[in-house]
């Protein structure tokens, strides 16, 4: 792709120097046109590449052109979430383009172009150092276009599935790792499917469902998990008057958001979300219910992620709606939640999304408790490789700001919905869609392997009709949508994986994975174990989570643990079936 490119711009370059003549200032144009031209596509082409690799590391997929037009206007606000001014950004682009500009110029010095006339006919020379190419611009220009075509045709099935250029311009996720592939390429008719699971309306008991998912946050940074810091004043409050319900052993089922939120949803896991099935708006609406959607962040441009929700909403508004306003300002989403007015409370579902533990989350001035929280550029850029103790500081401080303002944001969202008369009855669950890396195996942000820090995620119900849950060792994302069905008292879809959480279960395992590892967590023996393989070879881990080296030592080839092993392989082979 880049070759056929760098010939399309030099096709273009040479029917540029038929505009010069072929006189020494003619010739210091076409050095001119040819170091810019040049410099302009290699620092556009280093520029696509370098937020390809940001979109890799922060979000397990590739930038695309939707991502572009829907930040573009947001540049200046995305840049101070950051901690970056847009003064010092453009200036830093600036100086790139200059130094890359004066290179193509000293290059100039070997390869001159001038334009002559050879027999009668108007050509382009290229000269270099012992050699001397004549060509007619207009022949030269066919030749490479034929050339380039050529190319194309020979092998883009080799690499346009995944070559960024591609991906970006066409949108193409499927091969983005955030799903299965599988997904993109089925849509579930949820009126094909409803004498599945529909039911008489007779024994529903309507009351308001409303879940709260909060990005990246992972629970053991709570205050409310046991964590030192003092990051969630309010779950605190409502957990030590017994209001609210605590699950510890949680895992989300992958690592990014696209799978994690959709497996929320459809209660599956992630290689059950290869096939078609019900999110809980299909099974709400077949009850009579209204769905309402407020979430912060942009799903319409992120993978099309809202497609995947469903056709069953009454109500959406995501970060996405004005693009005059920061997509994953969490204010934004308490205004639509002060104007929404449900038609029937008591049968309304809610489903809102916050984005201040995000990095990329706007955080207000007044939750920006713990200092410093941005780290100097240089550490930054560096924090891929081997993160210094500054950056890792500074992003943690960063973290534990979010946790404070999202759970102020969780307080307010309470207290509008007292307002709206919906909290008295009300099932509220309060959970992640995937955790975060705070430094652990250096790194930072999430995806990939799905350790404990990206994988553990909090689990919190307030539900004032049934105050006690069963105990549960072990509990998933998959748990959470059934568990909505349960409190009315509506058939739950067999195709479903989860178990609702107010029903004791037997189950000693649960699956986790991301795009390129599939992982199994179980109780076995009395120790929490984790399996993990990668999709395309023989690599194994295996952890004994209960241990005091965990994650860091792989005891997959002790001769001692073959038994656990075997039992944890054959659990993770079922799941990816």
């Amino acid at each position: 792709m880049h070759l056929i490119s760098l010939g399309i711009i030099l096709a273009i370059l040479i029917s540029v120097l038929q505009l010069f003549p072929s006189k020494n200032k003619g010739r210091q144009y076409s050095k001119f046109a040819f170091a810019f031209i040049f410099g302009a596509f290699n620092f556009l082409l280093l520029a696509f590449y370098a937020l390809t690799i940001y979109g890799y590391f922060h979000w397990s997929a590739a930038f695309t052109l939707d991502l572009f037009n829907a930040y573009i206007t947001q540049l200046p606000k995305l840049l101070s979430v950051a901690g970056v001014s847009f003064i010092f950004a453009l200036a830093l682009a600036l100086l790139c383009f200059l130094s890359i500009f004066l290179i193509y110029i000293y290059l100039s010095r070997y390869i001159l172009l001038t334009n002559e006339n050879i027999e009668n006919t108007r050509a382009i020379k290229l000269r270099f150092r012992t050699a001397e190419i004549s060509l007619k611009p207009v022949t030269c220009i066919r030749l490479m276009t034929i050339a380039c075509i050529a190319l194309y045709a020979l092998t883009y099935r080799l690499w346009l599935p995944r070559e960024p250029f591609a991906i970006a311009i066409t949108n193409n996720w499927s091969l983005s790792n955030l799903a299965p592939i599988e997904l993109f390429l089925t849509k579930f008719d949820t009126h094909k499917s409803e004498i599945k699971f529909n039911v008489n309306a007779s024994n529903i008991k309507p009351r308001p469902l409303i879940l709260i998912t909060i990005d990246a946050l992972r629970s053991d940074e709570m205050g409310v998990y046991g964590n030192s810091v003092n990051n969630t004043p309010f779950l605190s409050s409502l957990l030590r008057t017994h209001q609210l319900q605590k699950f510890d052993v949680v895992h989300s089922i992958c690592t990014v958001s696209f799978c994690g939120l959709l497996g929320l949803l459809r209660s599956n896991y992630w290689s059950a979300l290869k096939k078609p099935s019900p999110t809980i708006s299909d099974a709400l609406k077949i009850n009579d219910y209204q769905t309402i959607f407020l979430l912060g962040g942009d799903h319409t441009n992120f993978a099309g992620l809202k497609n995947f929700y469903g056709n069953n909403i009454d109500f959406y508004k995501d970060g996405s709606v004005d693009s005059s306003n920061y997509p994953n300002d969490d204010f934004e989403v308490l205004k639509w939640l002060r104007d929404i007015d449900p038609k029937a409370p008591k049968s309304t579902f809610m489903f809102i999304h916050l984005m201040s533990v995000h990095e990329a989350g706007l955080h207000h001035e007044e939750f920006q408790k713990w200092q410093p929280f941005v780290a100097p550029i240089a550490s930054a850029l560096l924090a891929g490789s081997t993160p210094s103790n500054e950056y890792g500081v500074a992003y943690r401080n960063n973290y534990n700001n979010g946790i404070l303002q999202a759970d102020a944001m969780v307080r307010k969202i309470f207290k509008e919905l007292k307002n709206k008369g919906m909290l008295d009855n009300a099932l509220v669950i309060i959970s992640a869609d995937h955790g975060e890396y705070l430094g652990e195996f250096n790194r930072f942000h999430h995806g990939q392997e799905p350790y404990e820090p990206v994988s553990r995620i909090p689990l919190l119900v307030y539900d004032p009709l049934n105050p006690k849950y069963p105990d549960r060792k072990m509990a998933s994302q998959v748990d959470i949508a059934p568990t909505f069905l349960y409190a009315i008292g509506a058939n739950i879809p067999p195709i479903w994986q989860g178990v609702p959480l107010q029903v004791k279960t037997s189950r000693s395992s649960v699956s986790i994975a991301s795009g390129d590892t599939s992982g199994t967590v179980a109780l076995i023996e009395g120790r929490r174990y984790k399996f993990l393989k990668k999709r395309d070879a023989n690599t194994e881990w295996l952890f004994d989570l209960n241990s005091p080296e965990a994650e860091t030592r792989n005891i997959a080839t002790l001769v001692d643990q073959k038994d656990i092993l075997l039992k944890i392989r054959t659990l993770n082979n079922a799941s990816e079936k």
